[in-house]
This record gives structure tokens, C-alpha cells and sequence, in this order.
């Protein structure tokens, strides 16, 4: 039996912590709750980045995005008092409604892909 290596441990922790951190930031009604998680999102992004031998583009994801655009999303969020989410209703119920079952179809055709992509590629 072949044990993980310590970089597929790192990865795999690093990329899960990454997909829940987004799945948090798109769930959370508060604004700057969902900006912090972005924060999060984008760290752990620098730090697969980083894995991948490109140290400058983890540095550029640091001081680019979570530096400057989450301090510029902070600065509206703040001025323009958006800190609670708005109640649905209506049309976007609806949408909301209908958004999981799309969501589902893509994600079945996304794993599908990847499964179906492990096998090698043959020439026509």
C-alpha cells in the first residue's frame, strides 16, 4: 500500500479548505462575512500556486486580490451600507428555486468529465 506524500496531503487540504471557504462565501447573507471568506478563498488559492512552483503569481494573488480588491469590495459594502442581504421574493424565489437543479446537472456533468477524461486520448 502506497501512503500519500506530504505535497498530495498539503494539496488536498489546501484545495479542500479552498472549495468549503467558497461554498461559505456564496452561502453567507452577511456582506462582509462573505468577503472575509473570500479572503480565505484567495489565500488558499496562493497557496496551491505556491505548490505549483509560481511563487510570483501567489504573491500577485496576494497583494492583488486580497489585498487590494477585497479592500475596495470592504470600502462599497461599508459606504453604501449593504451588511444584510435583501429578503426574496417573487421572481427571485423562483430563480433561487430553480438554481439548485441546474447547479446539480452541472456538477453531474463536471464529474462526468473528469471521470471520462482519466482514460487516455486515441488517434482518430
Amino acid at each position: 500500500m502506497t501512503f500519500p506524500t506530504l505535497g498530495q496531503i498539503v494539496f488536498l487540504l489546501t484545495g479542500t479548505i479552498a472549495v468549503l471557504s467558497a461554498l461559505m462565501m456564496v452561502t453567507r447573507k452577511d456582506m462582509v462575512h462573505s468577503i472575509l471568506w473570500m479572503v480565505v478563498t484567495f489565500f488558499q488559492i496562493a497557496v496551491v500556486y505556491v505548490m505549483l512552483g509560481a511563487e510570483f503569481l501567489a504573491v500577485l494573488q496576494v497583494m492583488v486580490y486580497a489585498g487590494a480588491i477585497l479592500v475596495l469590495f470592504l470600502f462599497v459594502v461599508m459606504l453604501l451600507n449593504l451588511r444584510s442581504g435583501h429578503k426574496l421574493d417573487g421572481p427571485k424565489r423562483l430563480s433561487t428555486k430553480l438554481a439548485w437543479p441546474v447547479a446539480l446537472v452541472l456538477e453531474l456533468e463536471l464529474v462526468a468529465v473528469i471521470l471520462l477524461s482519466s482514460r487516455p486520448l486515441q488517434a482518430w
